[in-house]
C-alpha cells in the first residue's frame, strides 16, 4: 500500500467525482485510527467473506472527521454477507466466535504489557515500537470488525424472518429480541459503577485507596482514540460522595439480580430452536454481540490509553502536540524519529483544520487544498438528505433543543432536558446522557450502547439514522418521536 502527500492522482480525482458516496461514521479520530478503520474494511472482512471493501473518504474539520463509502461497494459486500450468513454452516459460524474471542485475548495480553514510560529508549526503539503497535492494532481489527455495525444489522434481519417462519408475530419478535439483546454478562459500564457503589459503603481511609484503584482502571472510560481526554478522578469523587449507603446496597442487590435473570431468560428463549442448528448458532452469534460489543469498547478504549504514553513521547522527542502526532503518516514518523526531519507544524495544523484523507484503490493521499476540498465538499454534500427516520430502541415522544456531541470534549455543551444527538455513545457518555431528554444516534442497533443505556433509563431514543449529525445543528428545537422512528425538525 502506498502513502501519498498532499497531492492526490487525476485519476483518483476522476473516481471520486464519478461514484455515489455514502455518510458512514462521525467522530473526533487521528490518522492513526482512521487508517485502522480502513484497513479492519479493507482487509479483515475478506478473510472471512473474500469482500471488496475499497475506496474511501475521510473528512476532517477542527479534528472530527465524517467517513464516506463507495455507495454501490459497500451495498453489495452486505448483500454477500447476509447471503453468506443465511447458507453457512454451523461450523462458519463457530469459526467467527472462536475468532472474536482468541483474537480478544491477544489483544488484551498485548494491552496488559505496553509500558506507561518509554523516556529509557532510543528514537530506532521508540520507532520499533511503534510499529509493533501498529502490527497490534491491525491484528485485533479481525475480531473489531467481524462485529461492526452493518453486520450486527444483517444479522438482526436475518433472525427475524426466522422467528417470521417459526410462526412468530412482529410483536412477539419485539419481545423476543428485547430478551435477547440484553448482556448477561456485566458490562464495563455496570462493573464501574459497582466499584463507585462499593466505595460509598467504606470508611474514608478504604474510600481513598480505591478511588485510586478506580481511577486507574476507569479513566480510560470514552478514550475512543490517544488524544481523547481521560476521565479525571474528580469525576469518581463526585459520583462516590453522590451515593448514600442506602441507595448503594440497593444498586449492588439489583446488579446481581439483573444480570442472574438475564442469563436465565436469555438461554430460555434460545433454547427452544435447538433443533434448528442453523438458526439455533445464529442465536448464539448475536447473544454474543450482546456482551461483546461493550467489552470491546472498553478494550479499544484500554489500548488508547497505553498508546498515549507511546504518542505523547514522540510527540515529545518530536516538539509538537499530542494532536498533531495523530496528524503525521507513518513515513513522517520513521523519518522523523530515524532521519531527524523537521515537521512542518503548519501543514499539521491545516491536516487538523480542514484536510481529507482519501484512499482510491489502496493508494492514500491527503487534500490540504481549498480549492479541491471545495470540490469533494460539493460531491459529498448530495448525499446528505433532510428527513431524519431511524429504529426505535426505546418509545416515547418528547421535544427539545439539539446538542451535537461528537466526542468528550462536546460534554458541556449539554444541560437538563437536551437531546443528545451524536454518531454513538460510550460509556463515559452516561452523564450527559443522564441529563438528556433523549437520544439520537447516527450508528447503532439493538446492541449498541445508546439501545441499551435508553431501555435502563426509560428515555426516548432512536438508533441508526445515519445523518442526525450532519443534518441537526445546535440549537435547533427537534421532536423526538421514538413511538414511529421519526425526527422532526420544528419550525
Amino acid at each position: 500500500m502506498t502513502f501519498k502527500q498532499e497531492n492526490i492522482s487525476d485519476s483518483a480525482i476522476h473516481q471520486i467525482m464519478s461514484k455515489d458516496w455514502n455518510f458512514g461514521i462521525d467522530r473526533r479520530m487521528t490518522y492513526q485510527m482512521m487508517y485502522l478503520v480502513y484497513f479492519g474494511y479493507r482487509t479483515q472482512l475478506n478473510r472471512f467473506f473474500g469482500l471488496d471493501f475499497r475506496d474511501y473518504i475521510f473528512r476532517i474539520k477542527d479534528g472530527n472527521n465524517a467517513q464516506y463509502s463507495w455507495g454501490s461497494n459497500q451495498k453489495t459486500n452486505l448483500d454477500l454477507i447476509k447471503k453468506r450468513l443465511e447458507t453457512c454452516d454451523n461450523k462458519f459460524i463457530d469459526l467467527i466466535l472462536k475468532t472474536i474471542n482468541s483474537g480478544n485475548k491477544k489483544g488484551n495480553r498485548y494491552v496488559s504489557r505496553m509500558p506507561t514510560s518509554y523516556s529509557g529508549c532510543d528514537n530506532k526503539s521508540l520507532f520499533d515500537k511503534y510499529e509493533e503497535f501498529k502490527e497490534y492494532q491491525e491484528m485485533i481489527s479481525l475480531p473489531i470488525w467481524l462485529t461492526f455495525v452493518p453486520f450486527e444489522n444483517i444479522l438482526t434481519q436475518i433472525i427475524t424472518d426466522k422467528l417470521y417462519q417459526h410462526g412468530f408475530s412482529s410483536e412477539e419478535a419485539i419481545k423476543f429480541f428485547d430478551i435477547i439483546s440484553k448482556p448477561v454478562s456485566v458490562i464495563p459500564l455496570d462493573n464501574y459503577l459497582c466499584q463507585i457503589n462499593k466505595a460509598a459503603l467504606l470508611s474514608v481511609k478504604k474510600k481513598t485507596r480505591i478511588i485510586n484503584e478506580i481511577t486507574e482502571d476507569f479513566s480510560c472510560l470514552g478514550m475512543f482514540d490517544f488524544n481523547y481526554e481521560l476521565t479525571p478522578r474528580i469525576t469518581h469523587e463526585e459520583r462516590i460522595s453522590s451515593v448514600t449507603p442506602e441507595i448503594a446496597k440497593d444498586f449492588l442487590r439489583s446488579i446481581k439480580n439483573k444480570y442472574r435473570g438475564r442469563k436465565r431468560s436469555t438461554n430460555n428463549a434460545i433454547k427452544k430452536f435447538k433443533n434448528d442448528k442453523h438458526f439455533f448458532s445464529l442465536l448464539k452469534f448475536y447473544t454474543l454481540y450482546a456482551d461483546f460489543k461493550e467489552w470491546k469498547n472498553f478494550y479499544r478504549e484500554q489500548a488508547s490509553l497505553k498508546a498515549r504514553y507511546l504518542f505523547a513521547e514522540i510527540s515529545s522527542r518530536l516538539n509538537i502536540s499530542l494532536d498533531e502526532v495523530g496528524f503525521i503518516t507513518y513515513d513522517e514518523i520513521k523519518s522523523a524519529l530515524l532521519d531527524n526531519v523537521t515537521q512542518d507544524r503548519s501543514l499539521l495544523q491545516k491536516r487538523i483544520s480542514n484536510s481529507a484523507l482519501i484512499f482510491i484503490e489502496d493508494t492514500l493521499s491527503i487534500i490540504t487544498d481549498d480549492k479541491m476540498l471545495k470540490i469533494v465538499d460539493e460531491k459529498l454534500a448530495n448525499k446528505i438528505q433532510d428527513k431524519i427516520t431511524g429504529t426505535v430502541a426505546y418509545p416515547g415522544i418528547v421535544r427539545g433543543k439539539v446538542r451535537i456531541v461528537i466526542s468528550n470534549n462536546d460534554f458541556d455543551k449539554i444541560s437538563e432536558g437536551d437531546i443528545l444527538v451524536t454518531s454513538t455513545t460510550r460509556p463515559d457518555y452516561i452523564r450527559v446522557m443522564e441529563k438528556s431528554a433523549a437520544f439520537i444516534t447516527n450508528e447503532g442497533g439493538m446492541l449498541s450502547h445508546a439501545a441499551i443505556l435508553a431501555r435502563e433509563m426509560k428515555k426516548p431514543c432512536i438508533i441508526g439514522t445515519k445523518i442526525a449529525t450532519r443534518v441537526l445543528k445546535d440549537g435547533d428545537t427537534v421532536e423526538v418521536d421514538a413511538d414511529n422512528g421519526i425526527v422532526r425538525i420544528l419550525k
